[in-house]
């Protein structure tokens, strides 16, 4: 980094020198059809400036590339991993007009994975549960193929919150595989500030940055029940 000295009351004109900080893949793994964030750290280079993204493989053949702008000494575009993707990646950061460039680490890839049977289930029986009320323990569990066991991911619940048309994220929770399944023990209960009102809930769960389809749907009481002792 370049340091300057001066005097005081004096107005001086420098040329910094512009650096590539940092680039890296935003997961250390990722299936085929996953989608990984791609990400540059910068330093004195200029808003709007280009920013070329080559992805290649270890052999170095290049798979496809994409073009940017720096913002705020950064950069970060979504990256959909393709079918011909080979067993690991990088990715090369150019900025031309800086006559710079530097390599990612390596991502990993596995095989495409598949997502089927969500289910909203009883704890105690296993059975499909179609409502809940609030404070009633319930599992997430979606089976996946291409997965090892004790893999981490995660489990997201969505809701058209008061009403709204469109589903919104209102809870995310860490969840594991265990035996060619996706499995959460949920305890029923949603954090929810005073005004939400949830009356569904369905969930999706996200590996190695594959997201299942949407569950069916679960119709959730979420207002909890008073008993009144005379």
């Amino acid at each position: 980094m370049p340091q300057i000295r001066g005097q005081i009351g004096q107005v001086s004109q420098i040329q910094v020198q512009s650096y590539i900080l940092d680039c890296f893949w935003g997961l250390p793994e990722v299936a085929v059809g996953g989608i990984v964030s791609i990400e540059v750290r910068t330093a004195y280079v200029s808003d709007q400036a280009d920013i070329k993204i080559t992805i290649k493989d270890t052999s170095g053949s290049v798979h496809s590339s994409l073009g940017g702008k720096v913002l705020g000494n950064y950069f970060r575009a979504q990256f959909r991993v393709p079918t011909n993707s080979s067993s690991e990646l990088f990715f090369e950061a150019e900025l031309a007009a800086h006559k710079l460039k530097r390599l990612s680490p390596k991502v990993t890839v596995w095989p495409a994975l598949n997502f089927s049977n969500h289910k909203w289930a009883n704890p105690q029986d296993g059975n499909a549960l179609t409502e809940l009320k609030t404070g009633t323990p319930c599992i997430l569990e979606v089976q996946v193929k291409g997965l090892p066991e004790g893999k981490e991911g995660w489990v997201r619940l969505f809701s058209k919150v008061n009403g709204s048309e469109k589903n919104e994220l209102v809870q995310t929770f860490k969840a594991k595989t265990e035996k060619g399944k996706v499995l959460h023990h949920w305890d029923g209960v949603l954090e929810l500030t005073g005004k939400s009102k949830i009356s569904e809930l369905t969930f999706s769960v996200i590996f190695l940055g594959s997201e299942s389809v949407a569950s069916g749907i679960l119709k959730y009481n979420s207002l909890p029940e008073f008993t009144f002792s005379d």
